[in-house]
């Protein structure tokens, strides 16, 4: 339970960072990038190293993926780390920093590329990501790896949509499950979301569930919208994320699913 809120606000907070900018003082990025080294190159005792101990720094290591998944109790369980690093190494984990936001003091939000063999079949994936460098020991004390990051056109109103009727509810709920198998899958990378089902759809004018669509882009998108709810039944059911609704328009270049309203 949590995970996905977790990983949702995740990458909610990194979205908006502007990655690549700088901060005032001490920098969290030569740690990060030794980090990621010594990781790749199997050097448990450099990697070990460069974690604050307890009480002296440390907070959690966690992680949202299902390999290698560490979260809530046992994310913040120092004794454990070294031995949760080595079995990482067996499975050839490598991380590799595309982006770093300095945020001061030692705060940061990153994007990376993370690859190891049960994850994705081996094949790399992005990841947001957060943490924290301790300015007077330049050790990690936090460190926080969610989802992958949102398309660019993730919550924002859709431009050029085409009108609709209630004979393209179908086609619109394909696209929804197709967006869930590939996107989110990658967003909610915590969770299970194979069996997806679509549970209802219908048009955004006249329900409840489509007056945000009326409020955040007007009446125009609204009357070009469909609403389609889905259930995950591999997911918790008593996770708020298992029973979920989604927007979706039609474009010229086909349709877009872009916000999450329930």
């Amino acid at each position: 339970m949590l995970v996905a809120t977790a990983a949702l606000a995740l990458c909610a907070g990194l979205a908006g960072t502007g990655l690549g900018t700088a901060a005032p003082g001490c920098a969290a990025r030569p740690v990060v990038e030794e980090f990621m080294a010594a990781l790749n190159a199997g050097d448990l005792e450099r990697v070990d190293q460069l974690f604050a101990a307890e009480g002296k720094g440390w907070n959690w290591y966690s992680v949202g993926d299902r390999a290698g998944q560490r979260l809530r109790a046992a994310s913040m369980d120092r004794s454990t780390l070294s031995a949760y690093f080595a079995s990482r190494v067996t499975q050839h984990e490598e991380l590799r920093l595309v982006r770093i936001d300095e945020n001061g003091n030692g705060n940061f939000g990153m994007l990376l590329t993370r690859r190891a063999d049960d994850l994705r079949d081996g094949n790399p994936v992005q990841r947001n990501g957060k943490g924290w460098v301790s300015c007077s020991t330049g050790q990690i004390g936090v460190w926080s790896l969610g989802g992958a990051p949102p398309p660019r056109n993730w919550g924002a109103c859709p431009q050029g949509a085409l009108p609709i009727t209630r004979n393209d509810l179908g086609a619109a709920r394909s696209a929804v499950l197709r967006f869930a198998r590939s996107t989110l899958s990658e967003m909610w990378a915590g969770l299970d979301l194979a069996g997806a089902r679509v549970t209802r759809s219908s048009l955004a004018v006249g329900q409840a569930k489509g007056y945000a669509a009326r409020i955040k882009c007007g009446r125009a998108v609204q009357r070009r919208t469909a609403i389609v709810e889905v259930r995950f039944p591999q997911v918790d059911p008593h996770e708020r994320l298992s029973s979920s609704a989604f927007y979706a328009s039609r474009k010229r270049a086909g349709w877009l699913v872009w916000r999450l309203i329930a």
